[in-house]
């Protein structure tokens, strides 16, 4: 299941706020950064060994790699795969350890159609979230593999169903369609394990208390397997909808505890927010509005946001930016209006050589340069890969499908740092076996 839209060109501007634009950033010279295909998807017979990879990747202490296809595996609604390496030949294997809706596509009891990064806890476990599907009885849920013993086999149990369409449970006001979320967690910022027990926070883009998508909390009941969800926000609470609506991409939580995240897509040009809480009642802050500036030169539609060292936030929009083809921004949060700077607007070399975009939110290293992707598949540029520096130099460490396309298109997950100065990340699709709508790879990117 492709969502077949692109979000170029049909947001709305003419909001007014505090604005400080900065710098556009400089570009690099060429990269000496190489690339290696991990994986080719879509290698075996109707694809099922995944096809679609529209999440990004989690590695486990012993370097497995862990991520998911939106659709393909042994039947046709999505898997998830581990990718391990073998020693005496330098290869990486792949493996299904789990493809959603074996019942049958319209009684997907554990949902189908992945669609955002797992979270790994501290006992190997992986949780994630698939999107919410066509039939009234299709909601999103959030689910759990467990290995057994020798990891040979992988057990799933459903955490939490989403709104049931068919018996419109509460108005749907617990939310659906987790829509390129992913699920987040205290520490994972710093890149500690989940714990297994602690609150895991997401967004769900669709339906809440005004139809404009939540901010929810699942926590684990003691006794039971499901868990219990707790709205904190729903989202068209103001007039005009100005606290923003349909809240997507993952979530980042900070050392206090308090939740960023953006919203708005299609015709909104989005905000970034914060949800803090007081004595356990959370409230909302709009940190930023996009689209201020005249042509929307601050930017338009944000990408999730990551948090650095400092405690700001940095981030990508997918349009806006003086070229029109997105940007990389910074706030720094302090309340509403906080104070917001581009870094970069992206396609400032001729023919969009730096890449333009950007489908993604950013990593950061612990020295505070930023790598992305960029390129989205409604999209004629086939995808980059960035780094950017601190001195505010971006430089292109890979351009996509420049040859035959083999090294795949349009990579639209977040990339994960690995050791020794090396990024995972996947494409949507293309490769090897793969084509302009099917397929797709996991790659590492030495630089």
């Amino acid at each position: 299941m492709r969502i077949g839209y692109s979000r170029r060109h049909i947001w709305a501007a003419g909001f007014a706020g505090f604005l400080i634009v900065g710098f556009v950033g400089a570009i690099g010279t060429a990269s000496a950064a190489k690339l290696k295909t991990l994986r080719a998807f879509c290698a075996r017979a109707d694809c099922r060994d995944g096809d679609t990879l529209a999440a990004g990747l989690v590695m486990d202490a012993t370097g497995n790699l862990y991520g998911a296809s939106e659709n393909g595996g042994a039947y046709g609604e999505g898997a998830i795969f581990q990718l391990s390496k073998v020693q005496e030949t330098g290869r990486w294997k792949e493996r299904v350890i789990h493809s959603f809706c074996k019942e049958g596509f319209s009684q997907c009891k554990d949902g189908h159609n992945p669609w955002g990064s797992l979270v790994l806890d501290v006992n190997g476990n992986l949780y994630g979230n698939t999107m919410a599907g066509p039939f009234i009885d299709d909601p999103s849920v959030v689910f759990e593999l467990m290995p057994d013993s020798d990891r040979k086999k992988w057990r799933v149990k459903v955490l939490y169903h989403f709104c049931s369409r068919a018996t419109q449970k509460s108005n749907c006001a617990d939310g659906d369609d987790i829509f390129r979320s992913g699920l987040a967690y205290q520490g994972q910022a710093d890149g500690v394990p989940f714990d297994g027990v602690s609150p895991l926070y997401g967004a769900a883009a669709g339906e809440g208390r005004h139809s404009a998508g939540v901010v929810f909390q699942l926590t684990p009941v003691t006794g039971k397997s499901k868990w219990k969800e707790r709205v904190l926000y729903a989202f068209c609470a103001k007039q005009n909808c100005a606290d923003g609506e349909r809240p997507w991409g993952r979530l980042v939580v900070d050392h206090q505890g308090n939740l960023f995240g953006v919203a708005g897509e299609l015709e909104k040009p989005g905000v970034a927010y914060e949800m803090s809480q007081t004595e356990g009642h959370w409230q909302e802050t709009v940190l930023h509005r996009f689209c201020q500036e005249k042509n929307c030169e601050d930017g338009a539609n944000p990408n999730a946001l990551v948090i650095d060292g400092q405690g700001a936030l940095l981030g990508t929009t997918y349009g806006g930016g003086a070229n029109d083809w997105g940007t990389i921004f910074k706030i720094v949060p302090s309340g509403e209006n906080s104070a917001y700077q581009v870094l970069y607007s992206f396609c400032s070399q001729p023919d969009c050589a730096d890449g333009g975009a950007p489908y993604a939110g950013l990593t950061v290293d612990s020295s505070g340069d930023l790598f992305g992707p960029t390129g989205e598949s409604d999209e004629p540029l086939p995808g980059t890969v960035f780094r950017f520096s601190q001195g505010g130099t971006l430089t292109t460490l890979h351009q996509f499908c420049t040859a035959d396309c083999n090294d795949g298109e349009f990579p639209e997950s977040e990339l994960l740092l690995g050791p020794n100065n090396t990024l995972f990340g996947t494409t949507l699709v293309g490769g090897k076996h793969g084509s302009d709508n099917t397929g797709g790879t996991v790659f590492q990117i030495t630089y």
